[in-house]
């Protein structure tokens, strides 16, 4: 049975036999059918269905990061093109916050829906390599029986949101835009299961631990009154929004840039640098840092205090929302790797960007590596 076969199969099944969304409707479809007096009249259940608060989004032109060895990008070639570019603007696109009462909300990563209609908020489904419609939740037949959830639930569920790049810049700045709203919500959603350094974030945020419901496995919740949003930012598309939502809500602003954090993966498994102590003493103004043995306030503040922020690849340069206008990042990526994910957040923070692919085994590249880095770093000697 092909892939497309197979997904109308499950969905039909689940239309008949299960409960949960079967189908896809745009926020505007959906809220219609909620307040549309003129069909059905006006002597009807109340519904607070529709646009509670919006902002308008910020521009960003990325530019091509500079090459330090000189690298073609290389970029992962799909059907329709390639995966990255090297520039581009950045749409300016609204950010929208959404009321939705006797609202359904099922699986990690939050799919919003109405329970009446039976069709999932387009605005609210997400998959990574299949179309919308693929989506596990639709075809869930045995999805569990939802839990009540009564007064006033914010979601901040969102695809992949246990990573911790998407839930600093997809999930967080959510709360910001729901600001006038917090002190009267009884519960915020987080996809996934629960875990210390999210919760820790969320500390930082000001978000009452007793408030927040975690959305494991095929979690399932109705709620009396559901505010959730459309996404912050296009898919690895930071702005300037993203950057000022984060600092205003963790209250972080930049301080004097003075410091030049090496962001070590001392501690992971995966993308270590083998040879990281011997480019840093070549370069000894750096600080080792490994930021899961801080806690979320003192990783915040390095980065508002950094002036240079360079190490290998990986989620710690997502808090480059943090980092002072003006500064430098030096990203090293392993061969084959590179993303411009930090690239273009140190561009919207209004950093300057460099990156390298190197051999994370071996010091191949140290020498001509320290070579270029000199004059790159010259400025924050």
């Amino acid at each position: 049975m092909s892939a497309d076969r197979s997904t109308f199969v499950r969905r039909q099944l689940n239309r008949w036999l299960g409960q949960g969304p079967w189908r896809i409707a745009p926020c505007a479809e959906i809220f219609h059918g909620r307040t549309d007096a003129q069909a059905q009249g006006v002597h009807r259940a109340e519904h607070f269905a529709g646009l509670v608060h919006e902002e308008p989004g910020t521009a960003q032109r990325y530019a091509a990061p500079h090459a330090l060895l000189g690298q073609e990008p290389a970029w992962e070639q799909l059907g329709d093109g390639p995966r990255y570019r090297d520039g581009g603007h950045a749409c300016a696109e609204p950010k929208r916050l959404y009321s939705l009462t006797d609202a359904g909300i099922a699986g990690t990563d939050g799919v919003v829906y109405c329970p009446v209609t039976r069709q999932a908020v387009a605005e609210s489904v997400r998959t990574w390599l299949t179309p919308a419609l693929a989506h596990p939740l639709l075809g869930a037949v045995r999805l569990p029986p939802a839990q009540p959830l009564p007064g006033l639930s914010l979601s901040l569920a969102t695809l992949d949101g246990q990573g911790f790049y998407h839930f600093l810049h997809e999930s967080l700045p959510r709360l910001w835009l729901a600001r006038a709203q917090l002190a009267a919500v009884d519960h915020v959603l987080i996809g996934g299961e629960r875990d210390d350094v999210r919760a820790g974030w969320l500390d930082l945020a000001g978000v009452p631990r007793e408030k927040i419901r975690w959305l494991g496995g095929l979690a399932h919740h109705r709620c009396e009154q559901l505010l959730f949003s459309n996404l912050p930012l296009r898919d690895y598309q930071p702005t300037p929004w993203n950057v000022a939502a984060l600092r205003s809500l963790v209250r972080i602003n930049p301080g004097a840039p003075t410091r030049w954090l090496w962001v070590s993966r001392a501690d992971a498994r995966v993308r270590h640098l083998a040879w990281e102590d011997e480019i840093l003493r070549h370069f000894p103004k750096f600080e080792k840092v490994v930021l899961s043995r801080l806690p979320p306030a003192d990783q915040a503040r390095l980065f508002a205090s950094a002036a240079v922020v360079a190490g290998p690849h990986g989620a710690g340069f997502a808090q480059l929302a943090f980092a002072p206008p003006g500064g430098r990042l030096v990203e090293l990526f392993p061969p084959g790797h590179r993303q411009p994910i930090y690239a273009r957040l140190a561009q919207a923070a209004g950093l300057t960007a460099a990156w390298a692919m190197v051999d994370f085994d071996r010091p191949a590249d140290l020498d001509r590596l320290t070579s270029v880095l000199r004059p790159f770093l010259a400025t924050e000697s």
